[in-house]
């Protein structure tokens, strides 16, 4: 079932098109909004367990300029998995704790509780998921960001949602895809929103049943074709990624255990996926009609959630989180990724890495 309640975009989804992450204007305005270009990038990291096993805060604060140095540490909540946001001139950092808090550089929110969050193109606005059902606080709410100081205003709910899972913004746009199984009661599992107008432009069925459980979505860099991950490994359907554009669902690949999905900063290029249980990354290969699932192109262990990097001289840069460490791959323009090997390793339980944020 597709819903198209407003024209989502005049994009043709079949046609290629030279325009990039943050190039419209519309999405550069805000105090916050103007992308960074820096070669090098901030990098935080969870490390949820102590030596002994028992629960840990830390997470530590690294530089990543093609190699990875530790700064210092700090504590802003336990997080065994996810991703951290920043805004886009990666002037603060949002993370994200296993208790449903959210923090930033001047406070913290309790309410709602939060499974995710992604800063919206200004810089100003910090969109928080809450995975619960509407009857209980589920949905999307929107959260102010002080320009000088990053403080977070009270969070203010905007869409109810059921199992909401994450809020993908379309590249050079103000439009973005909320995924879960119901927005504001409407079924379709993507949901193409305005994040400044506030207007819902279309519920898209992606998986054509209500099995899925969504790990990770992302647009490819044109923002033509979204891929949306079901891990759901219980629910006797395939675990699988659904390609989805403007005009309905492209295909749905089975895909083992997709975890995490990150797309490559140029035109026409690949997408790759992160495999749990099979210790494996795969690249996804665009097509004229969506994407075939590829090679598996590493190996790393227990990987979990991957972070791009989409600007600079390390533009097609990929990191993830494995089970004691980071491991590093590259797009090639074009199609192709390339296997760099283990960015970052440790030893012991201290050592296994959770959440991550990368600077953009």
């Amino acid at each position: 079932m597709i819903s198209l309640l407003l024209a989502c975009t005049s994009t043709d989804p079949d046609t290629p098109s030279d325009s990039g992450p943050g190039d419209s204007e519309a999405a550069w305005t805000g105090c916050h909004g103007q992308p960074r270009t820096a070669d090098d990038h901030e990098l935080l990291l969870s490390f949820p367990y102590d030596a002994d096993a028992s629960p840990a805060d830390t997470w530590r604060r690294y530089s990543y300029d093609g190699a990875v140095t530790q700064v210092d540490s700090l504590e802003p909540g336990r997080a065994t998995s996810g991703r951290g946001a920043w805004t886009p001139d990666g002037a603060f950092v949002f993370t994200v704790d296993d208790e449903g808090g959210l923090h930033g550089p001047a406070n913290s929110l309790t309410t709602p509780y939060t499974s995710s969050v992604t800063i919206d193109p200004t810089g100003e606005v910090a969109w928080i998921v809450d995975p619960n059902w509407a009857e209980n606080g589920g949905g999307v709410y929107r959260s102010t960001i002080d320009c000088d100081t990053g403080a977070l205003g009270d969070a203010e709910l905007v869409w109810t949602g059921k199992n909401t899972s994450v809020i993908a913004l379309r590249p050079g746009s103000t439009e973005a895809a909320v995924v879960t199984r119901e927005l504001d009661g409407v079924f379709g599992i993507v949901h193409v929103v305005d994040l400044e107008t506030l207007d819902v432009l279309a519920h898209i069925d992606a998986f054509g049943d209500d099995e899925a459980i969504v790990s990770d979505a992302a647009w490819d860099h044109e923002g033509e074709r979204l891929l949306v991950a079901d891990y759901s490994e219980w629910s006797g359907v395939p675990t699988r990624v659904a390609v989805v554009s403007d005009s309905g669902v492209m295909g749905v690949l089975d895909v083992p255990d997709p975890v995490s999905i990150v797309t490559a900063p140029f035109p026409g290029s690949s997408a790759l996926v992160v495999s749990g249980y099979d210790n494996a990354v795969f690249e996804l290969e665009r097509t004229d009609d969506g994407y075939t699932l590829g090679a598996e192109i590493a190996s790393p262990a227990l990987p979990g959630s991957a972070v791009g990097v989409r600007r600079g001289a390390l533009a097609g840069r990929v990191v993830v989180v494995e089970n004691t460490g980071l491991w590093e791959l590259e797009f090639t323009e074009g199609g192709g990724v390339t296997d760099r090997g283990r960015l970052l390793d440790g030893s012991g339980l201290d050592e296994i890495p959770g959440a991550i944020a990368l600077q953009p």
